[in-house]
């Protein structure tokens, strides 16, 4: 009945850990639950994750860059390194169950997971047994903390590992054959005629890819910390068994996708996280020292966000390591995951449309130099873009164009209101319209608006606003505008 019932849960950790088969006589377990319902591939029992929890992967992933992003954004200093395993992984070989042994496995959903405190442990045990660190070295109680009597905090943060890649995720089932069970009791001496008990337990598979993070609100804790986490995973092993080789890491390589073709970067530019990348990895393109002068130049670039169109990247560009470009041409968003490395070509450098006054300013401040902005520039140019002011007033009559047809008296009355109300519209003209009720506006100065009483018909305003900002202020005046008619 129970298996009848149950199937197969997509939170693998729920299967093993409440919905187990047994005898209904004995109790005992059965076969294919002490096996952990793995099914057999080519000679080995090797468990893959279904597409439903590749996707609910991918979002824990995203939803962990974001909260780093979110530390960046604070002022803290974030490191985070993506890693493979090397040889099979056990963490949480000893933790409580019904099957004697166990793998820690995400509460919620059911995938592995390394915690945070092992991988704190870990890196501490290095600094200790490699380095000869202790309590006393300075540097070494910044990062770990220290026990009383002068006890004090860590000031690095230790994130749990989760996998960066469900594509190459597996579980694999791996045995322990103890030969002399009665003498391991202490009930009989060792024996040739005693029968080995196989005992089976989880492993997370080789190749595995995990992604581990640390944060500081210093820069030289947070390196330090990377590092020793970093030569701990890959010299000493994390979990159960590493005397026998289990939990070894080794350097990830993150490669674009088979085909992907390069992309061009729109010339809008925003303030992103802010992350020093001074150093890469083995296998990764070095960061360069400035843009290429050379128009077409292809420059690496990693994909930071790819939950929506244009994909935003980060230029691998000394001035520019901090700032998120959008990136358009890509159409298949899912083959362009975050932090992987592709090439890029700009569409448009160093020119922009921008307010006098504010030319001026950068101007002063040696952030624009002849008509090309500094990296600098690009960011200060960001802010003073986003603050929401007026647009200055039309300096000519605003231009009417009304298609002529049905309702045309009404939409010329509307268009005067608009016209004798709002100071910023230059061109006012009728346009068909679908879908919701709303105001919508697109850079650099338009926005579009449902004609109160008309069905299907809209006007698109053509404003002074040269800023984002600017823009955002015209689209608020509009809804209270509107909400107003909405009320006579």
């Amino acid at each position: 009945m129970l298996e009848k019932v149950t199937g197969e849960p997509q939170n693998y950790g729920l299967r093993i850990d409440r919905l187990l088969l047994c005898n209904k006589e004995t109790w005992e377990p059965t076969k294919r639950s002490k096996e952990r319902f793995i099914p057999s591939k080519n000679g080995k029992k090797v468990f893959t994750f279904t597409d439903d929890v590749a996707s609910i992967l991918r979002a824990c992933r995203a939803r962990l860059e974001a909260i780093l992003d979110a530390y960046r954004n604070a002022g803290w200093e974030v490191r985070s390194v993506t890693l493979r395993a090397a040889s099979r992984v056990i963490v949480g070989l000893g933790a409580e169950s019904v099957l004697e042994t166990n793998l820690r496995l995400h509460r919620i959903y059911g995938f592995p997971i390394i915690p945070g405190s092992a991988l704190k442990g870990l890196a501490r045990a290095y600094a200790e047994l490699v380095e000869g660190k202790n309590e006393n070295d300075p540097l070494f109680a910044d990062v770990f903390g220290k026990g009383p009597p002068d006890a004090q905090a860590g000031k690095v943060i230790f994130f749990d590992a989760i996998p960066a890649n469900p594509v190459n995720l597996q579980l694999e089932l791996d045995v322990m054959n103890p030969h002399y069970a009665p003498y391991y009791q202490g009930t009989e001496p060792p024996a040739d005629y005693h029968n080995p008990v196989p005992v089976f337990f989880l492993t997370i598979g080789p190749e595995s890819e995990f992604l581990f993070a640390v944060a500081s609100c210093e820069e030289h804790l947070a390196e330090k910390a990377r590092e020793w986490l970093t030569k701990a995973l890959t010299e000493m092993g994390v979990g159960a068994k590493t005397v026998a080789g289990y939990g070894l890491w080794k350097e990830g390589q993150e490669a674009s996708p088979a085909g992907s073709p390069t992309s061009e970067l729109t010339t809008t530019a925003s303030q992103g996280p802010g992350q020093k990348e001074t150093s890469t990895k083995p296998g990764h393109p070095e960061v360069l020292k400035e843009l290429p002068r050379k128009v077409g130049a292809q420059i690496p670039a990693k994909v930071v966000d790819n939950t929506s169109k244009p994909v935003k990247v980060r230029l691998l560009v000394e001035g520019y390591l901090d700032m998120l470009i959008p990136c358009s041409g890509i159409q298949n968003l899912e083959g362009f995951s975050r932090g992987i490395l592709i090439k890029v070509v700009l569409s448009q450098r160093g020119r922009r449309d921008v307010p006098e006054e504010i030319r001026q300013l950068l101007e002063q401040n040696g952030l624009l130099k002849g008509r090309r902005l500094t990296p600098m520039g690009y960011r200060v140019l960001h802010i003073l873009e986003e603050v929401q002011t007026p647009p200055e007033p039309r300096r000519e009559r605003c231009q009417l164009r009304i298609s002529m047809g049905r309702n045309v008296e009404r939409l010329t009355e509307w268009a005067r209101e608009i016209e004798r109300r709002f100071e910023f519209v230059q061109v006012l003209e009728t346009i068909d319209w679908h879908g919701e009720f709303e105001i919508r506006a697109a850079l650099p100065n338009i926005v579009t608006v449902p004609v109160p009483g008309i069905t299907g018909v809209g006007f698109r305003l053509t404003t002074t606003a040269q800023t984002l900002g600017q823009l955002q202020c015209v689209r608020n005046e509009l809804e209270q505008w509107i909400a107003e008619v909405m009320r006579r």
